[in-house]
């Protein structure tokens, strides 16, 4: 921070993302997703060790990275509709990251 402080640093964690759609998937929440891992579209992840994140995963993740780094509305964006348990992680993700903006 002393040698660049006019740099902005952006924190986003991918990884609560994936912790969030996890429990809610546990808990019969994410309605969107069938199985934990599969190739399957409507799975949360693509492999085994849980490190590959399935389209709704992408698809969360790349609308926390526009809105958090670009400003973007999230109302505005095209693409999958979301249901309420998908917007509600996106939600408690982005409230969470307000602390490091």
């Amino acid at each position: 921070r002393a040698a660049y402080p006019q740099n902005r640093i952006d924190f986003i964690n991918f990884g609560m993302v994936s912790a969030e759609m996890k429990t809610d998937f546990e808990a019969g929440r994410l309605s969107e997703i069938t199985q934990l891992v599969g190739r399957s579209d409507k799975s949360l992840f693509r492999d085994q060790w849980m490190g590959h994140g399935g389209p709704l995963m992408h698809d969360l993740c790349a609308q926390l990275w526009l809105t958090q780094l670009y400003g973007v509305d999230r109302e505005r964006l095209v693409g999958r509709s979301l249901s309420t348990a998908a917007i509600d992680i996106l939600n408690r993700v982005a409230e969470h990251h307000q602390q490091y903006q």
